[in-house]
């Protein structure tokens, strides 16, 4: 099970999560998706105890990780202490609706992860 995070930034609720797909046909938008870790990010509206996203939003997207075979509960605990540690930069990314500022971002964690082995 993916590991949630909320958080509050001002006003807005931001839920930022690592979960594993399987990857294969996206029927949503007919391309192709990678078996692997993927980042979701979800803006959402907390009101009288109910909470409201919308995933067809810009503000809901998702964003490759880290490629992997099988499911690992090591992996995805790995890759959401990295959310936590890096969640300013993310968060300051993710309200501009940067998206392309955060795939290099993540992205960059692949290049300096293959550089320090």
């Amino acid at each position: 099970m993916a590991q949630r995070k909320t958080y509050k930034m001002e006003n807005e609720f931001y839920c930022i999560e690592a979960r594993y797909e399987k990857g294969g046909m996206n029927y949503f938008n007919g391309r192709e998706d990678k078996r692997g870790i993927y980042i979701h990010f979800n803006k959402k509206e907390i009101a009288d105890g109910w909470e409201r996203t919308s995933p067809f939003s810009e503000s809901s997207f998702k964003i490759f990780f880290q490629p992997l075979g099988r499911k690992s509960a090591k992996k995805i605990a790995e890759a959401n202490e990295w959310i936590e540690a890096n969640k300013d930069d993310l968060f300051d990314m993710y309200e501009e609706l940067d998206k392309m500022c955060l795939l290099e971002f993540v992205q960059s964690v692949h290049i300096n992860t293959a550089i320090a082995a």
